[in-house]
């Protein structure tokens, strides 16, 4: 695949997966293969069942969440990103139980695809600043 084909199936992901919190999507984008890097730091497994598992627990937090690509680019098989995300504080997340608070997040990541499908993401996500937002530290 192109690098602005693979962009656009980025896009979509976002737009399909994230935002209308259709996580059962999730395997039409990932490969079987998929990798997430950045799980293992939460004590998730980077599977695509981990990535489930991690969105589930987001959205059960935050059932209003949408995220927003602010920066995306690609490069061969990578696809750089930069979102935002923001929501309601509807549920536990972090040990902290709901507070009604909204918060603001982002995340920087890379994705690398291969025959169309996402196999290996490396990212960041700012849960230090929603533990503050949420009045944890």
């Amino acid at each position: 695949m192109s690098p602005e084909e693979n962009l656009r199936t980025y896009g979509r992901f976002v737009a399909d997966v994230l935002n209308k919190r259709s996580i059962d999507l999730a395997e039409q984008y990932f490969a079987p293969q998929f990798v997430d890097h950045s799980l293992a730091s939460m004590g998730i497994q980077g599977t695509v069942e981990g990535f489930k598992e991690w969105f589930r627990m987001f959205y059960a937090a935050f059932p209003d969440a949408t995220w927003k690509i602010e920066y995306m680019d690609s490069k061969g098989d990578w696809v750089y990103h930069h979102k935002i995300v923001k929501g309601t504080h509807k549920g536990e997340y972090l040990g902290v139980p709901a507070t009604g608070k909204e918060i603001r997040s982002q995340e920087t990541g890379l994705v690398r695809f291969k025959d169309g499908k996402m196999v290996e993401f490396w990212g960041t996500f700012d849960d230090f600043g929603i533990a503050r937002q949420l009045g944890r530290v």
